[in-house]
């Protein structure tokens, strides 16, 4: 088994990235995503480990973080995120540590069948002893699979939900026809309070429409940062924006990302006073449909929120598992392998 790692995704082009063919689930799996993240330098970046296994060849996603960094004055969003990422029995191994915990590693395998995510986990684990010698630090070593692993403390991630996209659908219509009766009730009531409200929803071109979206960014209960939206805005590939308009006035947008048939609803922000008055939110679930089939993209991820309401209207859940593992340099075991008591 090869491995050769890659610090950039530019590195390692979009055409070779795609043809991988690989879903991880997660926003970063995204060519032009990661590419922004990278323009920004983002403190949540991956770097990429490139497996190759006889004719297979697979990628992992690998974040490296310091604990300090994440706990540190005006982090909150990140370890906001860190908590929500990982299961509660996992975050509370971190809490009780946290005062010598010193680095999170953190690697992100695509969807694989459970013999490759098993062995490839295995395999990785021992690179990165060999890299950054975990047995000298009080370090937190945890992988994100579809399936759960042998010798670490395993737990379900909160769970994603999505819409799979057919080939023969051409039409939102198509797309209503395989859910269930309740489910396009659910959905046609949504739309009914929308068109009773006067609202319309059209693709736009973001950067005609930056000073709004900002505007209504600043008003979100969680705006993104600015020079994200700024990056995005001005991005040729990979992105595109709907609006919500009342009176011709942008009132709400959700900016998609895509790339190899996968998209992510990414950023939807909103003016939270009339939000609720025409199911704001809940619209954009769907709204999107027929230009998530005009783009081709057979797996539209909605994120990991509201998830009984996403459910009604139709959408599956995908389940990953995050498998941890504490080191600690005060343990010693027979043949260098680290206690994995869950007395910790």
């Amino acid at each position: 088994m090869h491995f050769k790692v890659f610090n950039k995704i530019e590195e390692i082009g979009e055409e070779n990235w795609n043809g991988l063919n690989l879903d991880y689930v997660c926003i970063d799996g995204l060519y032009h995503y990661s590419i922004i993240s990278e323009q920004i330098n983002s403190i949540l970046l991956p770097k990429y480990i490139e497996i190759e296994d006889g004719l297979d060849k697979s990628m992992v996603l690998f974040y490296q973080l310091e604990v300090e960094d994440i706990y540190a004055e005006g982090n909150e969003w990140l370890e906001g995120f860190i908590k929500l990422y990982f299961p509660e029995s996992i975050y509370k191994i971190m809490e009780k540590n946290d005062k010598e915990l010193q680095s999170l590693f953190l690697v992100v395998l695509p969807d694989l069948d459970e013999e490759k995510t098993y062995k490839y986990s295995h395999e990785i684990e021992k690179r990165l002893h060999e890299i950054f010698n975990l047995k000298d630090e009080i370090s937190l070593l945890a992988f994100t699979t579809s399936y759960k692993l042998e010798q670490y403390i395993s737990d379900l991630q909160i769970s994603y939900m999505y819409y799979d996209i057919n080939d023969d659908y051409e039409t939102f219509d198509d797309f209503l026809k395989s859910l269930t009766c309740n489910q396009r009730r659910i959905i046609k009531l949504d739309r009914k309070k929308m068109e009773k409200f006067g609202v319309s929803v059209k693709e736009i071109n973001s950067q005609e429409y930056l000073n709004d979206m900002k505007e209504i960014n600043k008003l979100n209960k969680f705006p993104i940062q600015e020079d994200l939206l700024d990056s995005v805005v001005k991005a040729e590939n990979g992105f595109l924006t709907l609006g919500f308009f009342k009176e011709g006035k942008l009132i709400q947008y959700l900016t998609i990302v895509y790339g190899n048939n996968l998209g992510h609803g990414a950023i939807i922000a909103s003016i939270e006073n009339i939000n609720r008055e025409w199911n704001g939110v809940l619209n954009s679930y769907t709204s999107c449909i027929d230009i998530v089939i005009k783009k081709k993209i057979k797996r539209y991820y909605l994120g990991y929120t509201c998830q009984e309401a996403k459910s009604l209207r139709g959408a599956k859940i995908i389940n990953r598992f995050v498998n941890a593992k504490l080191y600690n340099p005060r343990w010693r075991e027979k043949d260098d392998q680290i206690s994995n008591q869950r007395d910790y």
